[in-house]
C-alpha cells in the first residue's frame, strides 16, 4: 500500500477512536473523579497493558542520543500535563465543541514543522488549516453576549502543547527512531510521571476513594483506555508516514464523529453525552463542521515537499 495513503487511513482511525474516548472522558471529568491526578494514573496503568501489542508490531530499541531521549521525555510530560486543562474544558462546553478546539494546534504545527523538520505544504493545504481553525474558534464565540467560552483558553494551552509534541515526534522519526521505540519509551515515561503525581497527600487520599469506584466502572475505564491508546497509536504511526501538518488536519474531523455518535446513541445513553442537539444547536454546529470537512479535504490533498 502507498505509504501516504496508509498514513491518511491511520490518521482517520485516530479521530474515530478518540471521539468515543472523549465522550467517556467527559463523563469521568464531570461525575466520577475529583482530582485529575488519579484518573491520569489509572489511565497510564491500564495503558501499559496494551504495550505488548506495539512491541510485537514494532520492537523497540535502546536510545543512544541524549537529545532524542530529552525529546521523548518532553513528549511524555506533555501527554501527562495537557490532560489537566483538557478535562477542565469538559466542565465548560459540549463534548463536540471541546474536541473541535483540538484544531487550534493547526495554528502552530505548520510553523513549528516548517522550521524544525523542513515541512512544506501546498497553498491549498495551508488554506484548509486556516478554515479548520476559523470554524473551531467560531464554535466558541457567543456573538450575542460578546464573550468567549473559557474552554477556548484552556484548549488553546492544550493545542500549543500538542503541537510541540507532534513536531517533536516527527523530528524523532526523521532521525531514524522507529514508531515502536518512540511509543514504548514515551508510554513508560508517562507511567513514571503519573506515579510521582500520586505521591502528593491529597492525591493519595482521592486514590483510595477512586480505587473503590474503579470496582464499579473498571470495565468502562478499560474501554476508554483501549480507545485512547488505539487513537494515540494510530496518530503516532500516521505521523511516521505522512507530514505532521497533514495528520493534524485529518484529526480535525474528530468533533464531527463526536456529534454523530451523540445523534445516534444520545437518547439511548444520555448519561454519557453532554451535547446540545436541539434544532438551533445542530444547525449552527453543522454549518461549522461543513467548513471543517472542507478544510480537512484540502489538507489531505498532495503537494507536500521538504526543504
Amino acid at each position: 500500500m502507498n505509504p501516504y495513503f496508509a498514513g491518511i487511513l491511520l490518521a482517520f482511525v485516530s479521530p474515530i477512536l478518540h471521539g468515543w474516548a472523549n465522550i467517556i472522558d467527559s463523563d469521568f471529568s464531570n461525575q466520577i473523579f475529583k482530582r485529575l491526578a488519579c484518573v491520569i494514573f489509572f489511565s497510564e496503568l491500564v495503558g501499559l497493558v496494551f504495550l505488548p501489542i506495539v512491541i510485537i508490531i514494532s520492537p523497540p530499541t535502546l536510545i543512544h542520543s541524549w537529545l532524542i531521549f530529552a525529546m521523548l521525555l518532553a513528549c511524555a510530560l506533555i501527554e501527562i500535563f495537557y490532560l489537566f486543562p483538557y478535562y477542565w474544558a469538559f466542565r465548560d462546553a459540549d463534548t463536540s465543541i471541546v474536541t473541535s478546539l483540538f484544531s487550534l494546534d493547526k495554528l502552530f504545527v505548520p510553523i513549528l514543522a516548517y522550521f524544525l523538520v523542513g515541512e512544506r505544504l501546498s497553498t491549498f493545504q495551508y488554506l484548509g488549516l486556516v478554515l479548520i481553525v476559523i470554524a473551531s474558534v467560531s464554535l466558541n464565540l457567543d456573538l450575542k453576549k460578546h464573550t468567549i467560552n473559557r474552554a477556548l483558553y484552556l484548549m488553546l494551552g492544550v493545542s500549543v502543547m500538542l503541537a510541540v509534541e507532534s513536531v517533536l515526534f516527527k523530528y524523532i522519526f526523521n532521525h531514524g527512531v522507529s514508531w515502536g521505540t518512540a511509543f514504548v519509551w514515551v508510554s513508560g515515561m508517562q507511567f513514571v510521571v503519573a506515579s510521582v503525581l500520586l505521591l502528593f497527600p491529597k492525591n493519595q487520599a482521592d486514590f483510595k476513594v477512586a480505587r473503590r469506584k474503579m470496582n464499579k466502572i473498571g470495565y468502562l475505564f478499560f474501554l476508554e483506555e483501549l480507545l485512547s491508546w488505539g487513537g494515540e497509536a494510530a496518530s503516532t504511526a500516521a505521523i511516521s508516514l505522512i507530514p505532521v501538518s497533514v495528520e493534524q488536519g485529518v484529526s480535525a474531523s474528530q468533533p464531527i464523529f463526536v456529534l454523530f455518535y451523540a445523534l445516534i446513541f444520545g437518547r439511548a445513553f444520555p448519561k454519557f453525552f453532554k451535547e446540545y442537539t436541539d434544532k438551533h444547536a445542530l444547525i449552527e454546529k453543522a454549518a461549522f463542521f461543513v467548513v471543517i470537512i472542507l478544510g480537512t479535504l484540502l489538507v489531505i490533498g498532495k503537494g507536500v515537499g521538504t526543504l
